[in-house]
């Protein structure tokens, strides 16, 4: 009896033994072992955007040789991204991740040691989430908190948030910085950041960050390792008990009275946006598409804090802010994408007639013509010999032409699109990534340090034979035992922010009565051939063609207002996409360098990526008052290195931003065009349209806008303001229009407005700082009507040499 319990009792030890490795690894808790973490900015990340992820550990137990892991997504279809983790006993460690993930769902931190054991699951909460074209401050500062009202300063921005940052929480590495729109330094030491955070923050403004360095009593230290960054030269600090031509200029009377702190400056490039007999109060520089500013007083103290003046300031900086064209979004179209970077032309496939013909020949050989030969011979009975001698002949040939088609190398395939600016010294390069296996087998794939790597769908599940389990940040970030079939491709999206082709490059656009005349001369200072190239100019694209290395082309071009207002220019704002004025689609052509792409093997891709840019809908991709020289040249945009021999093919779309100056030729009186304003949806209610121009009204609707002139006209003193209301039945009523009045913020009925022009008498309260107008159309018909177009005619006195 003891002999048979002791026999069940090792058997039952024995199955326990051995189903133990068949159990899951669960959590394990190491008393040890903590972890903190800074999810995006301040909890802060766009939709879309890679985002920085700050994770600081500490360990009083045993070492720990593992790993640390983001992970997100549903079960089966999640990304993980993976740091590799040495934590000796009584150690801390800070970890810095960037990563992207379409779905954020059941998002976790995860610290595993090498045996696969889970020492550590601590799920992310604690997370706002910006629209893509929200606007997002950043604000270092010894006291932050009395800056959260810009939160409610938004400009033509969607929406705003602030996030109150230390110098560590800014990002080692330039892409997670897109997440930023403004970053403020404020009385802090910036001689603690790091050489990689320098870099990133100049990467940042090239790519068209708005930087603020503010004074007061810690100004010294605040610039000390920005100040080459900054537009004026700091001599010090004063005291003063007034600021009259600062105070005149804002024309809203100081809160609180002085002795006022100001730091001492002398502009040293750039202009003077406010100041006080000639003493910098805001000043500031472009710097590529972006711009740093000085601030000379302390937006904490007087006599700026609770001021109402305040926001001038601020403002002048926001509308500087570019809003992101179609092309520097992230690319969220993948269906386009992965069909772009799937396509390989060097493939040289049989032509369907060939594979009618081989097949053909297969049936007759097998067939008539064995029959034919074997009748003929008297050898009928042979059969079984031929025919499987034929069959294994077929299928060899098959077998060898097909190892061809597909070689024996791995292919590695890019397209890119590149956004830069004229002279700018970087660029911001998303770049997709097809990896194409010729053989079954496990592919390691890894990019350089600074360059961020995504799957293209949510996750890995798209790969049909196997996937990775996670992306490797280290010295190069990888994807490693990328388990791939015969012919499979796995495709990735990549950013990075790399040194800018050199194009040298400017405009003027010179406005006479209804006409608007573009001068522009673009200079290809790179030994690259740019290949098809189009000047973009809102939706109106000029052939520029073919530029050789170190020449240069011209272009002198008149428009009229109606060519503009048909175009999409006079549309140049806006908070939703029309696909009827994609700028790229109306002019594929030239582009492409041809129409006929869906069977063409090198344009077909190409005219995929531009899908991918194109249908988007994730905001505000707007056309803006910008000319874009549009260009291909052939280069890939990221070092690939696989652990298999590879040939690679690469192109990339280049869109390089040139410097538009506006100008006014008459010399007395500046009526500024529609082609000058910028437009802005505010409400729209059953109008079939959000743009001002074509509005479908269909009873019962209201439509409303904002124009506001572009830069140069921000400023011009306006004399005379008028609404053009164009509709081309004059029978029909005209809608009521409304006005809003910035001073009360109410809106006002036009009296006596009808179709055509309507001058407004008392025009003042309806015109803010910056000339910006709103327009508000109500339509109290049963039956709508059709409007051509509506927007305001400014006229005013202009210094023709200003």
């Amino acid at each position: 009896m003891q002999k048979r319990i002791l026999k069940r009792t090792l058997f039952l030890i024995f199955g326990i033994l051995l189903l133990a490795p068949l159990q899951p690894i669960t959590a394990q808790e190491n008393s040890g072992l903590s972890l903190s973490y800074t999810f995006g900015f301040d909890g802060t990340y766009k939709v879309g955007y890679w985002f920085p992820i700050q994770v600081e550990l500490s360990n009083s137990g045993p070492s720990i040789e593992g790993e640390l892991l983001f992970e997100a997504g549903d079960s089966g279809d999640s990304v993980r991204y993976s740091a590799p983790l040495s934590l000796p006993t009584q150690s801390n460690k800070v970890i810095e991740l960037t990563v992207n993930v379409d779905r954020l769902t059941n998002q976790a931190l995860v610290v595993r040691s090498d045996d696969g054991t889970v020492l550590l699951r601590e799920p992310i909460t604690r997370v706002n989430v910006l629209p893509g074209n929200g606007l997002l401050y950043g604000v270092v500062s010894s006291d932050g908190g009395e800056l959260a009202y810009l939160e409610s300063l938004n400009g033509a921005f969607s929406q705003a948030g602030v996030a109150f940052l230390d110098i560590e929480d800014l990002p080692e590495t330039a892409v997670p910085w897109a997440n930023l729109d403004v970053l403020i330094f404020n009385d802090i030491d910036s001689s603690q950041l790091s050489s990689n955070q320098l870099f990133a923050l100049q990467q940042w403004i090239e790519s068209g960050g708005q930087f603020v360095v503010t004074g007061g009593n810690g100004w010294e230290q605040t610039a000390t390792a920005v100040s080459d960054l900054l537009p004026v030269t700091l001599t010090g600090s004063q005291t003063v008990d007034d600021l009259p031509q600062f105070n005149q200029q804002v024309a809203v009377p100081f809160r609180d009275p002085g002795p006022y702190l100001l730091t001492t400056s002398s502009i040293r490039s750039g202009e003077l946006l406010f100041h006080d007999d000639g003493l910098p109060i805001l000043a500031t520089q472009r710097l590529g598409r972006g711009y740093s500013y000085f601030l000379a007083l302390d937006p904490r103290s007087a006599p700026l804090i609770d001021w109402d003046g305040t926001e001038s300031l601020w403002m002048s900086i926001i509308n500087r802010a570019p809003q992101r064209p179609l092309w520097q979004l992230p690319i969220r179209n993948s269906n386009s994408a992965v069909s772009a970077v799937s396509s390989l032309p060097d493939f040289n496939l049989p032509a369907v007639w060939q594979l009618m013909a081989f097949l053909g020949a297969y049936v007759l050989l097998i067939g008539p013509v064995n029959y034919f030969i074997l009748k003929r011979r008297n050898q009928l009975d042979r059969a079984w010999l031929t025919i499987p001698v034929m069959v294994l002949i077929f299928s060899v040939g098959t077998y060898l032409v097909g190892a061809n088609i597909r070689g024996s190398e791995a292919i590695v395939n890019q397209l890119s699109v590149a956004f830069s600016r004229a002279n700018g010294e970087q660029a911001e390069v998303q770049t997709l990534v097809g990896l194409y296996a010729p053989q079954r087998g496990n592919y390691d794939l890894s990019v350089p340090e600074g360059v961020a790597i995504r799957p293209l769908t949510s996750g890995f599940s798209n790969f049909t034979g196997g996937a990775p389990e996670k992306i490797t940040l280290s010295s190069e970030t990888s994807v490693n035992d990328l388990r791939l079939d015969v012919g499979e491709i796995a495709t990735f999206a990549t950013q990075s922010v790399q040194p800018a082709i050199r194009i040298d490059g400017q405009a003027t656009l010179e406005s006479d009565g209804d006409s608007v005349r573009l001068n522009a001369t673009i200079l290809n200072n790179s030994d690259l051939t740019l290949e098809n190239g189009l000047l973009l100019f809102g939706n109106i694209g000029l052939d520029i063609g073919e530029i050789q290395p170190g020449s240069s082309e011209q272009v002198d071009t008149l428009f009229t207002q109606t060519m503009l207002s048909r175009n999409g220019f006079v549309t140049g704002g806006g908070t939703s996409f029309n696909p009827g004025n994609n700028p790229l689609s109306n002019n594929i052509e030239v582009i492409l360098g041809g129409f006929n792409y869906y069977s063409d093997p090198v344009l077909y891709p190409r005219w995929e990526l531009i899908q991918s840019i194109e249908n988007q809908s994730v905001g505000s991709e707007d056309v803006l008052n910008q000319l874009t020289f549009v260009f291909w040249t052939e280069q890939s945009g990221v070092d690939v290195a696989i652990s298999r021999n590879k040939s690679e093919l690469g192109v990339m779309l280049h869109f390089v931003e040139i410097p538009l100056t506006a100008n006014i030729i008459q010399q007395d009186v500046g009526i500024i065009p529609p082609a000058f304003l910028e437009w802005t949806t505010l409400e729209s209610t059953n109008v079939f349209s959000s743009e001002p121009i074509d509005m479908s009204f269909s009873g019962n609707s209201i439509m409303a806008f904002e124009f506001t002139p572009v830069l140069d006209f921000q400023t011009m003193p306006i004399d005379e303001l008028t609404i053009a209301l164009d509709v081309m039945d004059t029978t029909e009523p005209a809608p009521e229009v409304y006005l809003w009045d910035w001073e009360r913020e109410v809106w006002a009925i036009l009296e006596d407005a009808d179709w055509g022009d309507t001058a407004v008498s008392d025009f003042e309260p309806y015109i803010n700082n910056n000339n910006a107008i709103r327009i508000r159309l109500v339509d109290q018909s049963d039956f709508g009507i059709f409007i051509n177009s509506v927007y305001p005619i400014m006229t005013g006195e202009l210094d023709v040499d200003e």
